[in-house]
């Protein structure tokens, strides 16, 4: 029985990521504790390098894919940004990864060139997967691709799955999987709006962990909270 500290949506935001896992007494050196990291660790945030560094480091530890990453990796592919890369902190990351002195007057196929040569961004790219399982728990970064073989679902159908609102998939589709989905990638305070009449983004906003039809939620939206969830759970792996 280990102890699983799950995160999402870090967003390049170090200071807030490492500041909750202490709260909690995650301890990187104690082969108990994994800490499951549900997607988006880059984007948006002053520190996304300093995010994939820790992670990489960690002894114990499971990376899965988000959206953010995939925008990533369509940029590198594509050598320009466009203007939602811009909006969604995929450039700002990319300009944080390169670490030449002139980065400001390099093309757009250099800086993202910079990106894909760089050791530690391969590293994390290479550990990533698209979902992990517990005995009584499957963490993924929004939703899992419909039908009873979901598991082995082609790499597009599980690209797909990590866009939707998974709030509303969950109280329309329902969760059929018999285990709690844990998964970021929308807002909670979009929960707590609906749940007790708040805004989704104003002062009276609610960001915290929330759970709902078979489902829990960690997206704390950095951004504007300041903070980031830390879920503690423990459970058994399964092997293979």
């Amino acid at each position: 029985m280990a102890k699983i500290y799950a995160v999402s949506d870090v967003h390049g935001y170090f200071a807030e990521m490492k500041k909750a896992l202490d709260e909690v007494g995650f301890d990187p050196q104690n082969p108990q504790h994994l800490l499951v990291s549900c997607g988006d660790a880059m984007d948006r945030g002053n520190q996304p390098r300093e995010v994939i560094e820790f992670l990489n480091g960690l002894p114990n530890k499971v990376l899965i894919c988000g959206n953010h990453e995939i925008l990533m990796e369509d940029a590198i592919r594509r050598k320009y940004f466009l203007a939602h890369d811009y909006h969604n902190g995929t450039a700002n990351t990319a300009y944080d990864f390169c670490k030449k002195e002139n980065a400001g007057l390099m093309s757009h196929a250099q800086i993202l060139g910079e990106l894909r040569d760089d050791t530690e961004y391969q590293k994390y790219m290479n550990l990533l997967v698209n979902y992990f399982e517990t005995d009584k728990y499957i963490f993924c970064h929004s939703w899992i691709p419909g039908g009873k073989d979901w598991r082995y679902a082609s790499q597009s159908k599980w690209s797909e799955a990590m866009w939707g609102n998974p709030f509303d998939i969950a109280a329309v589709v329902g969760n059929k999987t018999g285990k709690t989905i844990v998964h970021g990638h929308w807002t909670n305070s979009y929960y707590w709006a609906k749940e007790e009449d708040r805004s989704e983004y104003g002062e009276d906003a609610k960001y915290d962990i929330c759970q709902h039809n078979g489902c829990i939620g960690l997206d704390a939206t950095t951004v504007l909270s300041h903070k980031v969830n830390v879920l503690v759970l423990e459970d058994s792996f399964i092997e293979g």
